[in-house]
Order: structure tokens, then C-alpha cells, then sequence
């Protein structure tokens, strides 16, 4: 709630309670969040984040370190169309596709996770 007040406060000029302004101010996972959030929309070509923007962005601002971890899960849920694309099997095999998901994310994502660190 602070996050979205601070940034229709901001970016909008929308009209804030001065109190909630400055608890959201004193916060910082909302500010550095909204400064995230405030510099993606300024930029001259917006662009849809990708899933592991999204997670990742997600993931930030969860308080407990277990709510972190659930956003990352999240990513492992019921497979999606490029992971039926990626093998074709009779609907009686369809519990292996949660494996190739697992898979084919650890293969995407795990190299962005490390580059993401390094920088």
C-alpha cells in the first residue's frame, strides 16, 4: 500500500496524507522499490518485464526471508506453454512436464541469477 501511495504521490501528483507520505519515505524497501519502479517508467521505450524482473522485484520487497524464497518457488508452478513446447507427451505423462519446467527455468534463469550478483 505504501509502495503504490509513494508512487501515485510522485509520479502522478495524486494527494497524500503527509503521514502516510513520510511512513512510506522512512521505509526503505518502498522508497528503493519506488525508485526502481519510477525509473523503469521513464525510460523512453517501456518494456514488459520479464518474469524473473517481476520475481525478482517481488521478492524485494517481502519482509520475511521465507516469503522471499516463496516468490522464487512461484516460478516453479504448473507448467507453461513453452515447457509443452519444448516436449511433446500423451496427456498420461503430463506430471513429467514438471520436471522439463524445472529444467528448462534452471537453464534460463540460473545464469541470470549469477550475472545479476556479480553486478
Amino acid at each position: 500500500m505504501l509502495l503504490g501511495l509513494l508512487l501515485a504521490h510522485d509520479v502522478l501528483d495524486a494527494g497524500s496524507p503527509d503521514a502516510l507520505l513520510d511512513r512510506a519515505r522512512a521505509d526503505r524497501s518502498v522508497t528503493a522499490a519506488a525508485a526502481h519502479v519510477t525509473s523503469y517508467l521513464r525510460r523512453t521505450v517501456l518494456a514488459h518485464p520479464t518474469t524473473m524482473e517481476l520475481t525478482r522485484f517481488n521478492a524485494r520487497l517481502a519482509e520475511a526471508p521465507w516469503d522471499k524464497v516463496r516468490h522464487y518457488a512461484a516460478l516453479l508452478r504448473a507448467p507453461a506453454e513453452p515447457d509443452l513446447a519444448l516436449v511433446s507427451l500423451p496427456p498420461a505423462l503430463f506430471p513429467l512436464y514438471y520436471p522439463v519446467r524445472f529444467a528448462r527455468l534452471a537453464a534460463k534463469y540460473v545464469p541470470q541469477v549469477f550475472r545479476h550478483r556479480a553486478d
